[in-house]
């Protein structure tokens, strides 16, 4: 299968993780990798929650590639200087934990600073492709 690649610009508000939930629907189910969708849309919603939640950014980027048997998503925000955190297990902490669930569903995964921008990254490998 040729490479697939679609690119988003997403509010950084409230309203960006049912966005990408959305977007990756239409566009894995489009693609031919309906496979890794239900993971796909957890771990983006993570991500992108994180960028909402931990910048001040006024929107940020969604880069969902697709080829072969594997998908890579990416998120691109404006604050290079918070870079995304596997926090130490606390059972008293909200939150803190969407990192660690990144971590245990993707293949890979990974955070690349580029000048004024932070991409958190991950890829999935589809069992039905």
């Amino acid at each position: 299968m040729p490479q697939t690649t679609r690119t988003r610009t997403l509010p950084g508000d409230a309203t960006a993780p049912v966005a990408v939930r959305r977007i990756l629907q239409a566009e894995l189910e489009r693609c031919g990798h309906p496979g890794v969708l239900p993971d796909a849309q957890l771990l983006a919603s993570e991500v992108v929650t994180n960028a909402v939640v931990h910048t001040h950014c006024p929107e940020c980027t969604v880069i969902i590639e697709a080829a072969d048997d594997r998908v890579r998503v990416s998120v691109i925000d404006c604050e290079p200087d918070k870079p995304p955190v596997l926090l130490p297990p606390d059972p008293a902490r909200f939150g803190g934990l969407g990192m660690h669930i990144v971590n245990d569903v993707a293949r890979a995964w990974g955070c690349e600073v580029c000048g004024h921008t932070k991409t958190v990254w991950f890829e999935l490998v589809d069992p039905l492709a």
